[in-house]
């Protein structure tokens, strides 16, 4: 086919709804003329054609579908956040109580990692943290090791160097939830050391950027 024909099709596999029907047209013209290559041809691309746009809005809108229910999950976020805090942001360092690092390290990637109903925050978190550039890497840089340092730093513990990340508002939000949590579950099981946990100078080890 000549050039014409060409720059059709690759316009209609583009999803341009007039060079679909054009294509269509055309095959159509093809036939009526008994001219059943053509025809053929005119067809089968146009076939292909309308399954890569279809396939290509279908993509498209399982996108934006996932997307409103990811939006949900974090006005469920903010909304939890804003009952846990009806005062307003509290202020840092949260008070330790019985919270030590071994705890910390014992219930976030132990158990906060691994159970469905934590999931959300941590997606929130993964989001939020690489919008402000921070970088997630394995091994060593993983995101459950940089928010289980963020939680640290809520509470206090400064040696990772992650604090400054807790003065934007959406991190708050997500490192509140989780810290809340980490802070009942310490009061109610007594942590205890956990090989492999923290670094032998006993500070943690968290190389996220």
């Amino acid at each position: 086919m000549d050039d014409g024909y060409s720059e059709l099709v690759n316009r209609a596999i583009k999803g341009n709804k007039t060079a679909l029907d054009d294509l269509f047209d055309l095959a159509k013209a093809h036939e009526a003329k008994h001219d059943m290559e053509g025809a053929t041809w005119a067809f089968r691309e146009a076939a292909i054609a309308y399954r890569i746009t279809a396939f290509r809005n279908l993509a498209r809108a399982e996108e934006a579908e996932a997307r409103v229910k990811w939006m949900e999950q974090v006005v469920g976020i903010h909304r939890a956040w804003i009952e846990a805090n009806p005062a307003g942001m509290p202020q840092l360092p949260r008070t330790k109580g019985s919270v030590d690092r071994e705890c910390i390290w014992r219930i976030v990637p132990q158990e906060l990692a691994r159970e469905p109903d934590f999931a959300p925050a941590f997606r929130y978190l993964f989001e939020t943290l690489s919008s402000l550039g921070m970088e997630f890497y394995s091994p060593g840089g993983s995101l459950v090791r940089c928010v289980s340092g963020l939680v640290e730093s809520a509470f206090g513990f400064e040696s990772n160097g992650f604090a400054h990340y807790l003065e934007d508002r959406s991190v708050r939000i997500g490192v509140d939830l989780l810290a809340d949590e980490v802070e009942r579950r310490c009061s109610a099981t007594p942590s205890s050391p956990q090989a492999g946990v923290r670094a032998s100078d006993g500070t943690s080890e968290l190389p996220c950027t």
